[in-house]
């Protein structure tokens, strides 16, 4: 049995970082926190949805990452990787940069590990 790396450990960690952001940003833009949304009506629920949405992707993503799932190593990367990018796109604060720090190291170290991740063996 190949025990798990640390840099597992440590992206697996990242990860649920980036997850509970998520759930935090959801709930802050849910009580009209953020200073542009307490008027938007409906595109207020909607960008709380959608942030709720990538929380539980992240959560789920960790728990099939670590049973090697194919699919889902596939689409972690795709999506720390859109997740960065639309990071980048937007207006950059202390915050926002925090975010994409994480999840490009997230992202660097799901990468690097790929064959932990892959292997078939349990």
């Amino acid at each position: 049995m190949n025990r798990q790396p640390i840099t597992v450990t440590i992206t697996i960690i990242l990860i649920l970082i980036s997850a509970a952001f998520w759930l935090f940003y959801a709930v802050y833009v849910a009580i009209a926190g953020v200073p542009s949304f307490p008027n938007a009506g409906a595109g207020r629920w909607i960008m709380a949805g959608l942030s709720f949405c990538v929380s539980v992707f992240l959560i789920g993503m960790v728990i099939l990452l670590k049973r090697h799932n194919r699919l889902f190593f596939m689409a972690g990367i795709i999506f720390l990787g859109i997740i960065a990018t639309l990071s980048i796109t937007d207006q950059i604060g202390w915050i926002d940069l925090a975010v994409l720090l994480v999840n490009l190291a997230a992202l660097l170290l799901l990468i690097k590990d790929r064959t932990w991740y892959l292997q078939t063996n349990r």
